[in-house]
């Protein structure tokens, strides 16, 4: 099994969370490079030519996108 990775350039960065002590998560990358059985993610988050622990995704719009994301509130 080899790694994928390449670079993901739209999606929210920060994501509303229900943890205790936390209001939000920021996700700066796409995937799973260990694709455990038992995790949910894969039923949302699918890529057309690998696997669930087979890819990743780098946000590079990171630096854009998180100050204008932190504004909205």
């Amino acid at each position: 099994m080899s790694l994928k990775l390449t670079v993901a350039t739209k999606g929210k960065l920060l994501t509303k969370t229900n943890f205790k002590n936390y209001d939000f998560c920021l996700n700066t990358y796409v995937g799973c490079q260990f694709g455990c059985t038992y995790c949910y993610v894969p039923f949302s988050i699918k890529d057309d030519d690998k696997q669930w622990g087979e890819f990743v995704r780098v946000r590079e719009h990171t630096k854009d996108k998180l100050p204008k994301e932190l504004d909205k509130g």
